[in-house]
């Protein structure tokens, strides 16, 4: 585990091991775009977890997740959680979607 910390923000502590936990799982199930149901529930779960709060969309998927009280600074990070083909260490891959083969 590696803990950070900066004058204005909370000490953090980040666990690689999960990090890459999440990642390995996340990446062996990829879904498509606008059919991320189960990464989306993953996510929320994971969240619960850290105890961050977070709002879901009528009708979509995807979060949005807030840390902190909302006062300066203020930090917006936007992802993409759907499957793409892609190069992984040098290697073609793609994420293996859970009920739709990506040709």
């Amino acid at each position: 585990m590696m803990t950070t910390t900066n004058e204005t923000l909370t000490p953090v502590t980040l666990d690689e091991l999960q990090m890459m936990t999440d990642f390995n799982y996340l990446h062996d199930r990829g879904e498509i775009a606008f059919q991320e149901v189960n990464t989306t529930n993953y996510l929320a779960s994971r969240l619960d977890e850290m105890g961050i709060s977070y709002e879901r969309f009528d009708g979509f998927t995807g979060l949005l997740a807030t840390i902190g009280d909302g006062r300066k600074p203020l930090i917006g990070l936007r992802t993409d959680i759907d499957a793409l083909k892609q190069v992984y260490q040098a290697k073609p891959a793609s994420s293996t979607p859970v009920a739709t083969i990506l040709t």
